[in-house]
């Protein structure tokens, strides 16, 4: 018996009619897998199937809050925002709400799951940094094509003249123009910056929980000496930008 798996289950059925129509139809088929308990499974399906469709603008709410973390992304897809309610019937808003993913991890996903134009996935790359600095990431550093800051920062501009969802509706289409080589840029609750490959390097490093040694190793291949590497680091991690990790025993190099 799981009260969060209850819950997780019965915001799924409040978002996705397909996902609700298909435990009405047969419980056992779509429930299957999850931790409830048969009493649980039961109220789920025997409930009104009206009762979960009361308030018929739940998901536009959800929708809204997303589309306004993602406006430049969206805008640049050129899709009308309501198609985008599509999301709620993905696997991707699913797996969300089950892993306990925030919703704009899993909508960054579909969108990418959709797109493969550079100026989508740019501007994608960067709204979903500032949406994980916005959920209590010190810093992200992403690479995105050469010119994709400053083309996101235009269009987020203009977006912001107005409401982002009411841009969006009345068809805004910013401009998104970039070059061809790469850019790296570190983006902060306090907004973002390009930052040289070198910094890019060991803060992607870092992310995937190198050791000490092995953030020193990638300072010094940028050319600095073993004390300015060591001071580099110390610097990184006073600043929040690179959590300490544990240094390797003489026995363990």
């Amino acid at each position: 018996m799981s009260a969060r798996e209850l819950q997780r289950t019965a915001i799924r059925m409040l978002h996705d009619p397909t996902f609700l129509a298909a435990v009405m139809r047969n419980p056992e088929v779509a429930l299957s897998g999850l931790d409830l308990n048969d009493a649980e499974r039961a109220m789920l399906a025997k409930t009104d199937a009206r009762a979960w469709a009361v308030d018929g603008h739940r998901s536009w709410r959800v929708l809204t809050a997303l589309l306004s973390e993602f406006a430049v992304t969206v805008a640049a897809t050129r899709e009308a925002p309501h198609a985008l309610d599509a999301f709620f019937g993905t696997p991707h808003f699913h797996e969300a709400i089950r892993a306990r993913r925030s919703l704009s991890a899993g909508f960054a996903d579909y969108l990418a799951s959709r797109h493969t134009d550079r100026r989508i996935t740019a501007m994608l790359a960067l709204e979903a940094a500032f949406a994980r600095v916005r959920r209590g990431v010190r810093a992200v550093a992403v690479a995105v094509p050469e010119g994709a800051l400053t083309a996101w920062e235009a269009a987020a501009a203009l977006l912001r003249r107005e409401d982002p969802v009411a841009a969006l509706m009345r068809g805004a289409r910013p401009r998104i123009t970039l070059g061809r080589g790469v850019e790296h840029v570190l983006v902060e609750a306090a907004g973002a910056a390009l930052i040289d490959k070198a910094l890019y390097d060991v803060l992607v490093l870092a992310e995937t929980g190198a050791t000490h040694e092995q953030l020193l190793a990638s300072i010094e291949s940028g050319g600095a000496t073993s004390e300015e590497a060591e001071e580099v680091l110390a610097d990184l991690i006073r600043d929040g930008l690179v959590a300490p990790s544990p240094k390797l025993s003489a026995a363990q190099r």
